[in-house]
């Protein structure tokens, strides 16, 4: 789970530092998605950089942060097979 700084540049970064010590086929769970562009840019320049493929199992924001289902919303990603080049 990454659960840091709300700036597209740190979450970012987030990902990338921690991209070495994902196991094969983890998942990945970023909260917050209510935050709306942040969020989502990082996750795509993310997967746009990224050596590897990477399934997108779930997206939802929520109508209002707090909500009882999911919070301020919820990405998950499963890490997947290198890509080719």
């Amino acid at each position: 789970m990454y659960d840091g700084e709300h700036t597209e540049e740190l979450q970012l970064k987030g990902l990338v530092e921690a991209e070495p010590y994902f196991s094969d086929d983890c998942v990945i769970m970023i909260d917050d998605l209510n935050q709306g562009c942040i969020i989502t840019n990082a996750i795509e320049t993310f997967l746009e950089q990224s050596k590897y493929n990477y399934n997108i199992l779930f997206e939802k924001t929520t109508h209002s942060n707090g909500h009882p289902s999911f919070w301020a919303g919820l990405f998950l990603m499963q890490k997947g097979e290198p890509k080719q080049s």
